[in-house]
């Protein structure tokens, strides 16, 4: 019986580390980083209130591809919108309500092409969509 409560014990830690990690991974850090989000307080608060509202979306924000996921860059106006999005390109989708207006960027879907640049004696390499013309060296320069 006490190996029992042991394994038991173990399992259940595993199942909380995994929900855990899988809940920092995309709601605490950034975009596949070890960068912590600037605006942790805030964002948590509203997703405390947005998943109070609705207790089913607490399990299944854990496990799907919501537009905050690693990997996928948001920009969004006014409140998260709850209509299914709309394909614009490859990895990019679009949704709006009226008022608020959402795009989300996958970037594990978009295929990528890589342009390196010497500025100020380092390397710096920017990745761009497959068929747009990379930045001009000076463009570059004014944000590094």
């Amino acid at each position: 019986m006490d190996r029992r409560n042991f394994y038991a014990k173990l399992i259940v830690s595993l199942i909380i580390s995994f929900l855990l990690v899988t809940f920092m991974e995309k709601h605490v850090f950034l975009a596949n980083s070890p960068i912590v989000r600037p605006n942790l307080p805030q964002y948590l608060a509203t997703f405390v209130k947005y998943s109070v509202s609705s207790r089913t979306r607490v399990v299944t924000d854990l496990f799907n591809k919501a537009p905050v996921t690693t990997g996928q860059i948001q920009v969004s106006v006014g409140e998260a919108i709850r209509v299914p999005a709309q394909i614009v390109g490859k990895g990019i989708y679009a949704k709006e309500d009226g008022e608020n207006s959402q795009i989300l960027i996958r970037e594990d879907e978009v295929d990528w092409t890589g342009s390196v640049f010497e500025i100020g004696g380092r390397m710096v390499k920017l990745q761009t969509p497959v068929g747009e013309a990379a930045p001009e060296k000076s463009a570059v320069e004014k944000i590094f």
